[in-house]
């Protein structure tokens, strides 16, 4: 009989247990400063013991190594991960989008999918060994970006890439038909939680 009350105590405590979770808002171009932030913002939340990730996202995307970098970093944790987009999650954006396994969009929101772009600060010169260096890198920025929707939709390989060449807006339920989401739902943030905001700084 003492055994059976220790049984159920246990499990009264196990189904009253709450979850630690924190709620982390991203509206911000995808680059160096951003995703340092992002990623120390995250690593403070799992140093306090945190359970769950929540990501509200919006990104008109960015550069693609610090995409993958937050991609390859969130895969990485051993927390329950939830993001919606919550607006638009463009270009490699929608790579940090796939990150979580859990994955939502509100009504209004969209996805966009395009190739890889070369970006140079202003006129430069270049031989052609350079060109081809970075020509070679787009086209593996590409493949590594259509692997990893290839992995983490219903979308094939050789279908993604050619999503890219073409440049394409993907609405919220072509998105759940290709295995982008898993619903149409709108976040609802707990009353009193914690949220953590980044954000593009306009100077």
């Amino acid at each position: 009989m003492e055994e059976k009350i220790i049984d159920q105590k246990q499990e009264e405590s196990s189904e009253a247990k709450v979850v630690k979770e924190q709620w982390i808002q991203f509206t911000a171009v995808v680059n160096h400063i951003s995703a340092a932030k992002f990623i120390e913002a995250v690593t403070g939340a799992i140093n306090t013991g945190v359970e769950k990730l929540n990501i509200l996202l919006s990104t008109p995307g960015g550069t693609v190594m610090h995409g993958k970098t937050v991609y390859n970093f969130l895969r990485s944790l051993p927390v329950d991960i939830e993001v919606y987009n919550i607006g638009q999650v463009d270009s490699v954006g929608g790579v940090m989008f796939l990150a979580a396994d859990k994955r939502f969009a509100v009504a209004n929101s969209s996805f966009l999918i395009h190739g890889v772009n070369l970006q140079s600060p202003g006129a430069i010169s270049m031989t052609e060994k350079i060109v081809q260096e970075k020509l070679d890198g787009l086209k593996q920025d590409r493949a590594s970006i259509s692997m990893i929707y290839a992995e983490r939709t219903d979308i094939s390989l050789g279908d993604f890439e050619k999503m890219m060449l073409d440049g394409i807006t993907i609405s919220v339920d072509e998105a759940k038909k290709f295995g982008i989401i898993d619903d149409i739902v709108a976040p609802k943030v707990p009353k009193g939680s914690s949220v953590i905001s980044i954000v593009d700084v306009i100077k």
